[in-house]
């Protein structure tokens, strides 16, 4: 059972994760197409995901489109429900691939979930839009031009930062993580 603390502590990042899932990519579509370079609200979902765990970053991954729909505008009705499927897909593969890398040194655990998360939540995504939803007009290369090359800035920022984020966090609160007090 978990302690109060870490409930509430898990909470508090969810909120503020759930808040700069909203802000930052809105600040972000001031410029038109910067959004899909610097992925703002996946950086947000991968962070809480990694913080508090697989349910939180799901959670968390849900409901930043839906905050963002409903105060922004954006993403717009048709594009909602896959944003919070594959935000939510993010968040649960973060938390859940931190909760089992739970030997050795915490950055590489750190970093390897994170990969982890990226390089599945991606590969999944590529499978949805080819067999799904743009059968037939999707390859290969334009699931890696969209999924590697257009986002490079944005993924050498969320490998940059979402890290060291989430390890100084931990030694902050050491209630936190898959080393606090299950």
């Amino acid at each position: 059972m978990q302690s109060p603390r870490r409930v509430l502590w898990e909470s508090v990042y969810l909120l503020l994760c759930v808040c700069l899932g909203v802000a930052l990519p809105g600040l972000v579509r001031m410029r038109t197409g910067w959004e899909a370079v610097l992925l703002p609200m996946q950086m947000c979902v991968l962070l809480c995901g990694l913080l508090c765990g697989p349910a939180y970053g799901l959670s968390c991954g849900a409901l930043c489109p839906v905050f963002s729909y409903l105060l922004l505008g954006t993403p717009g009705l048709e594009g909602l429900p896959l944003a919070i499927c594959l935000n939510g897909l993010y968040g649960f593969l973060a938390g859940l691939f931190v909760c089992l890398l739970q030997n050795g040194l915490r950055w590489v655990n750190v970093y390897a979930a994170l990969l982890g998360a990226v390089l599945l939540g991606r590969g999944i995504e590529g499978l949805v839009y080819g067999f799904w939803l743009r059968a037939g007009s999707y390859s290969w290369w334009i699931w890696a031009q969209e999924g590697f090359v257009t986002p490079l800035p944005g993924l050498i920022v969320l490998f940059a930062a979402v890290p060291v984020v989430v390890l100084a966090l931990w030694k902050l609160h050491p209630v936190l993580g898959p080393y606090g007090d299950w």
